[in-house]
């Protein structure tokens, strides 16, 4: 406890206020991609914070040395935490605090960005105009990002952006340009993506032809194959992209290189989700036996027809994560940790059962075939993972719809 305040009987409540608010942000993170979670879950864990950061404001003066101290911890939650509780005090000098800490590292610029996305338009649409019209690309950056997580079209601001030389040359700023082009559907903006299609950089480059393909330029999808095919940053992204908005014949001759390429990779099983064909569903049950895709295969199998494995005893209750043999190739599956471990022989009857309703090389989600109505539904009450799903393909679907941010404020 800091020993400027420690004659204040109150502080260990507004210690803790910032402590819970700062863990429960992290643990928001957490949920917002995670399988498990569905809206009520993520107002709920909302609703704790907000209770934490009101606590905090019944005394921001005495709460304030806390969020500082808190902030040496360099740590995204408290990053949060202390952005959150400066903008809703309006306080010039904490702000400045907050956002001198918050732009130290990445992770910590996570939390600035979340609070400005947190907090009400009054509180914080002045600092976004001031983000937008500083010197420094890092800010101009922060409210690019802001606007994103806000749904919040920045209008003449991303255009003035891209108009600069200066501000094109800052790598990270142009990336990020690009992509509130496609989210916002600025068809204004088209001519800016088509140069940036064919920048020297394959960051920009991606996100020139993600909003490109957004905006409609079903074309530019041919230029997703790189990212598709080679392991890097951008793949998830590009599959989840690629495989929404390709031709069903394609989409399977792309699987079919990946299968040559990368067999029995968990890129192969995210891809035929994505495509959503039940022609690949007997393959999906194939891979219920192997132990490090398991999982990933429930899920897709869940995504593609609706049926959840849980739900329906599908799933194996004994089974579980510490059960995995512990080697190299179970390392990347922490994003598994939450989904159940299908038993195959039960989704194959189950299967049997159903398979007569879906026809092959028609795209289906949640055991639908793709339409508005199935995908807002997702959006508005499916799990995280699903609700992220719907939200590109609605995107894709209506040339003028926004991409909505799944990780956009419930509450």
């Amino acid at each position: 406890m800091s020993s400027h305040n420690a004659s204040n009987a109150f502080l260990p409540i507004y210690e803790r206020y910032v402590d819970e608010a700062s863990f429960l942000w992290v643990l928001l993170g957490v949920a917002q991609s995670q399988p498990h979670y569905n809206p009520d879950d993520i107002k709920a864990l909302e609703t704790r914070i907000s209770r934490q950061l009101d606590g905090i404001m019944t005394a921001p003066n005495v709460a304030w040395p806390l969020c500082v101290d808190a902030l040496a911890l360099a740590d995204p939650g408290e990053a949060f935490t202390a952005s959150a509780i400066a903008f809703r005090c309006g306080d010039f000098d904490k702000i400045q605090t907050a956002v001198e800490a918050s732009v130290k590292n990445a992770e910590m610029l996570r939390g600035l960005i979340s609070a400005l996305a947190w907090v009400t338009g009054a509180q914080c649409h002045s600092w976004v105009v001031k983000f937008f019209s500083s010197k420094d690309f890092c800010h101009k950056r922060i409210a690019l990002e802001a606007c994103d997580l806000r749904d919040e079209n920045p209008a003449m601001y991303l255009t003035h952006i891209l108009r600069r030389e200066d501000c094109c040359q800052d790598l990270a700023l142009y990336a990020c340009a690009l992509r509130s082009i496609g989210k916002f559907k600025r068809a204004d903006l088209l001519e800016d993506a088509k140069i940036a299609a064919s920048h020297a950089d394959e960051t920009i480059r991606f996100w020139a032809i993600y909003a490109l393909i957004l905006l409609g330029e079903r074309s530019y999808v041919a230029l997703l194959k790189p990212y598709v095919m080679a392991d890097g940053p951008l793949r998830d992204e590009a599959i989840q992209l690629a495989f929404r908005a390709l031709s069903v014949t394609e989409a399977r001759t792309w699987i079919g290189e990946l299968a040559a390429q990368q067999p029995g990779s968990r890129e192969i099983i995210t891809a035929t989700a994505a495509l959503g064909d039940p022609h690949a569903i007997n393959w999906l049950i194939a891979q219920m036996n192997n132990m490090a895709l398991a999982r990933l295969a429930g899920e897709a199998f869940t995504t593609l027809t609706g049926i959840h494995l849980v739900d329906n005893s599908l799933a194996d209750e004994n089974l579980n994560a510490e059960d995995l043999p512990d080697d190299d190739s179970f390392t990347a599956m922490d994003a598994d940790e939450n989904l159940p471990f299908p038993v195959p022989n039960k989704v194959a009857d189950k299967w049997r059962l159903i398979a007569a309703n879906f026809i092959s090389g028609q795209r289906y989600f949640m055991g639908k075939p793709i339409n508005d109505n199935t995908l807002l539904a997702q959006l508005h009450q499916g799990y995280a993972r699903h609700r992220q799903a719907a939200a590109l393909e609605l995107a894709l679907r209506d040339k003028q719809l926004m991409l909505k941010n799944t990780r956009a404020k419930l509450a």
